[in-house]
């Protein structure tokens, strides 16, 4: 049986960043197959959508003095 090289594991925003996160730039992924050719985006393979890269920081309570958030 062969082994998968990439695995999508859905996860709940709030358990990654429980105490929010701060966006710092989004940009295109780029297909280095189809550079060049106009529309160089990579998509996914399963769902053909666009893929982008969010970079983001993650707000610490320590240091930026906030509360802990409740569930709603």
């Amino acid at each position: 049986m062969a082994v998968p090289n990439t695995i999508k594991v859905p996860v709940p925003f709030d358990y990654v960043f429980p105490h929010g996160a701060l966006c710092l730039g989004v940009e295109a992924v780029t297909d280095f197959d189809k550079r060049g050719q106009g529309d160089d985006q990579a998509g996914d393979k399963d769902t053909g959508e666009r893929l982008w890269v969010v970079k983001v920081a993650a707000r610490m309570r320590t240091i930026c003095g906030l509360a802990p958030r409740t569930a709603a």
